[in-house]
C-alpha cells in the first residue's frame, strides 16, 4: 500500500476549510487538519512537516506568515488561497509558492495536487 500525500489545510472559515479538505481528498490526498487558527497549525507542523499545505492568509485577523515561513524553509510546497493576497510578499518571500483567489474550484486545485 502506498502512503497518500499529506496536505495541511488551514483556513479560519470552517465551511471553506472543510470544502477544501473534501475537494483535496477527491484527488487522493490525506488531509492534515483542517486547522482554523495559526497556533494550532504551528503546533501540528512542529512535530511533522506535511507533504504540502493549502493556506489562507488571514486567519481571524492574524497573518499566516510565521507558519508559511516555517513550512517553506522545510521544503513544503505551499498553495496560498485568499480574497486579499499580498502578492508582492508572496512573490518575494515564497517564490515557489502558488496563489489562488477565493473562491477556489476543484479544477483550480488539480494542478497543485498533480505537482505533488
Amino acid at each position: 500500500m502506498v502512503d497518500k500525500r499529506k496536505v495541511m489545510v488551514v483556513d479560519d472559515e470552517a465551511l471553506v476549510a472543510w470544502d477544501l479538505a473534501y475537494q483535496l481528498e477527491d484527488y487522493g490526498v490525506a488531509i492534515e487538519g483542517p486547522y482554523h487558527c495559526l497556533n494550532s497549525a504551528l503546533e501540528a507542523s512542529a512535530s511533522a512537516i506535511p507533504d504540502a499545505a493549502v493556506l489562507d492568509i488571514n486567519l481571524q485577523g492574524t497573518q499566516v506568515w510565521p507558519l508559511a515561513e516555517h513550512l517553506y524553509q522545510n521544503g513544503c510546497p505551499i498553495l496560498f488561497i485568499s480574497a486579499d493576497a499580498d502578492r508582492e510578499r508572496i512573490r518575494n518571500d515564497f517564490p515557489k509558492a502558488r496563489l489562488l483567489d477565493k473562491p477556489v474550484s476543484p479544477e483550480q486545485l488539480a494542478p497543485f495536487v498533480q505537482s505533488l
